[in-house]
C-alpha cells in the first residue's frame, strides 16, 4: 500500500489543497477538545 503523501501527491493540485485544508481543520477540532473528565453538572 503507498504511502498517504505518495496518494495526495497524484492528486490535483487544488485537490491536494482541499485535503490540506481538511487536515487542518481536524488539528484545530483535536485541540479544542478540553482533556479530563466530563463535567455533568
Amino acid at each position: 500500500m503507498q504511502a498517504f503523501k505518495e496518494l495526495v501527491e497524484q492528486l490535483p493540485p487544488d485537490i491536494q489543497q482541499e485535503v490540506r485544508d481538511f487536515t487542518e481543520l481536524l488539528l484545530k477540532k483535536r485541540r479544542k477538545r478540553p482533556k479530563g473528565k466530563p463535567k455533568f453538572d
